[in-house]
């Protein structure tokens, strides 16, 4: 009994450590993921700006 106890405390903590190596995996996965997500919203803002200044200089040379 005092061997499949400690096996299974063994294969406990194995499966703790797949956890937590997930969600490492995972946290830098999300990291990943925000930061590509910050580059491609700068990217939105700035060509936003870019068509309202095109809409406005279109404006001014159509008075």
């Amino acid at each position: 009994m005092g061997q499949g106890l400690a096996n299974l405390r063994v294969e406990m903590n194995n499966n703790s450590k797949v956890v937590c190596e997930f969600k490492k995996e995972m946290s830098a996965k999300d990291a990943f993921y925000m930061h590509r997500f910050e580059e491609i919203t700068k990217i939105a803002k700035q060509k936003h700006k870019d068509i309202e200044k095109k809409i406005e200089l279109l404006l001014a040379s159509k008075k």
